[in-house]
């Protein structure tokens, strides 16, 4: 239930459009999904309500043209001031808030772009965390050391009185970095923890030196365009495509970048029957057609005339998304070697997990094992790129692979 939010709220921030059947759909998914006892909403579609989920969900009601009187609103609206109000959203919540202009940057617990110019040997070096952390921490250390914000509007106006129970303007957010309400928190602050974020608000504030700050945001940029021109600008996930989106926007304005977020963002929402919702991925083509392929090769259809033609347009497909290239600058970005990889979604997106890669393998080679009569298949592109790729498997349906 975060996912929407980012999504939504990147639009929001960037001033793009959103198309009114969006906002029809997005209201009925919300309100849908709202719990039935107290109209909030949690990390996900079974979590309690928590200021997290509420908070930007409701945002995202508001966003899309939903009245605050609304009884959709009116309830959620109850709760969240019930669990203390957005003051009481933990680290990702305050961030989404701050880029609205509903919340304000010295509230936020330090994301210093100046961890990314440490040695690669430092023990915590940011390239060290799961890719998805480093990646989404990537952007929002960029947007965090810009401190930039939509400008104040009419509706940000009015969702500062409604987010919060005390007046906007009597809070002092440089006091409530930790506040986070007990059922946002899933594991507590160390002291440790809270004591190297203090260090880092006075070395931020106080002690960095303007041009470090500026040269750790130059380097940190480099990679935030590094990993979206890697993956066709859809980047890892719908977390950090919204974050880059937003660094593109405050850095560029309206550019080839901000253009190719509006559209590849879109990607990862989906329709159901309750309504549009955002999903945790651009789609499982890749994955899902290899499960297809074995599926039916181990159930003995392999050899079904009925089912031929369906296995050669997988396998042809599984061609076109095997990944040719490695990624740009991928010792600089901290990407691994994926050429001849498969994807879990589609080769654009150019992201590769070594399951992906085995299942993709495993189908093309049961499917080179199936003894059809046909002409052995090839893609032009891979015609091409014969005389330069000799690492590819050449596919043959008629006999299995010599190599």
């Amino acid at each position: 239930m975060f996912l929407l939010p980012a999504t939504m709220i990147a639009y929001f921030v960037t001033n793009s459009e959103i198309p009114e059947e969006w906002r029809i759909e997005i209201q009925r998914y919300l309100a849908a999904r709202a719990h039935p006892e107290d109209g909030g909403w949690g990390l996900h579609i079974e979590g309690e309500s928590t200021v997290f989920g509420t908070a930007l969900n409701y945002v995202v009601l508001r966003i899309v043209g939903l009245s605050p009187d609304h009884p959709v609103c009116v309830k959620a609206r109850k709760t969240l001031h019930a669990l203390g109000g957005a003051l009481q959203s933990p680290l990702w919540g305050k961030v989404m808030l701050s880029l609205m202009g509903c919340y304000e940057w010295e509230g936020v617990n330090p994301i210093p772009p100046e961890l990314w110019l440490l040695p690669d040997w430092v023990p915590f070096h940011p390239w060290r965390w799961w890719v998805h952390n480093r990646q989404v921490f990537l952007a929002m250390s960029y947007l965090y050391s810009l401190k930039k914000a939509r400008p104040v509007d009419d509706i940000t106006i009015a969702l500062r009185k409604e987010l919060y129970v005390e007046s906007y303007d009597s809070i002092d957010f440089s006091l409530h970095r930790n506040t986070v309400a007990p059922k946002d928190i899933y594991h507590p602050h160390t002291k440790v923890l809270d004591a190297l974020n203090a260090i880092l608000a006075v070395w931020g504030k106080w002690i960095c030196p303007g041009k470090l700050q500026e040269i750790a945001r130059d380097h940190v940029y480099k990679l935030i365009k590094l990993e979206d021109e890697n993956s066709d600008y859809c980047c890892l996930g719908p977390v950090n495509n919204p974050l880059n989106f937003v660094a593109r926007y405050f850095t560029e304005g309206e550019s080839h970048a901000v253009n190719m977020h509006r559209e590849t963002i879109k990607d990862f929402l989906w329709m159901k029957n309750e309504g549009m919702l955002a999903n945790g991925t651009d789609g499982v083509q890749c994955w899902d057609t290899s499960f297809l392929i074995q599926s039916v090769t181990e159930c003995g259809f392999g050899e079904d005339p009925q089912y031929r033609d369906m296995l050669i347009k997988a396998l042809r497909f599984l061609d076109t998304q095997q990944i040719r290239e490695e990624p740009k600058e991928k010792d600089f970005c901290y990407r691994q070697q994926r050429k001849g990889a498969w994807p879990f979604s589609k080769r654009v997106q150019g992201y590769t997990v070594c399951d992906t890669t085995a299942e993709g393998l495993k189908s093309v080679l049961l499917l080179q094992s199936v003894p059809y009569s046909s002409p052995t298949y090839k893609s032009e592109k891979t015609k091409a790129d014969d005389s330069n790729h000799q690492w590819y498997a050449k596919v043959d349906l008629r006999r299995a692979p010599s190599r």
